[in-house]
Formats: C-alpha cells, structure tokens, sequence
C-alpha cells in the first residue's frame, strides 16, 4: 500500500471482504500492537494510527471471516510504502 493520496493503492483492504458480513479484521505492527479493527463494510485502512502515519514497514493481519454459517481466520500480512 502505498497512502500518498495519488487515488491508487491508498489504502488496504481484503478484496471481496464486502462480501462476507461479519467479517472482522485486525491489523498489527511488528510488536503485536493493535493498530486497528476493521469490519467488512469499512472502505479500508489508511495506515495511520491515532491520527498519525506509521513509517514505511511490514503490518500483520488476522481476518475472522465469516461466510453464512462457516467461519475460519487468515493470516498474513503487506507493506506500506511512502
């Protein structure tokens, strides 16, 4: 991601994750610290925290996704660019 409000790559988000209702994501710096919580109809995260912008690293995700009766996690995560 790259949040430069050049109108690409902005923010992140999991594609289709509109889909899935009761979707709740969660996004991580390196320590484990909660940055922030994301749902499914959220437009994404704009990789700031309290109102200031992380530094250019790796951020980890944990998505709980919900599909009708089933649910599972993913993990993984990305970078942000600046």
């Amino acid at each position: 991601m790259t949040p430069n409000n050049d109108g690409q790559f902005d923010t992140w988000h999991i594609v289709g994750v509109e889909t899935l209702p009761g979707t709740v994501i969660h996004i991580f710096d390196r320590y484990g610290k909660l940055l922030k919580i994301l749902k499914h109809n959220t437009p994404g995260w704009d990789g700031t925290f309290k109102g200031h912008k992380l530094p250019a690293n790796d951020y980890w995700f944990v998505a709980d996704v919900r599909r009708g009766t089933q649910s599972f996690q993913v993990k993984g995560h990305f970078a942000i660019r600046r």
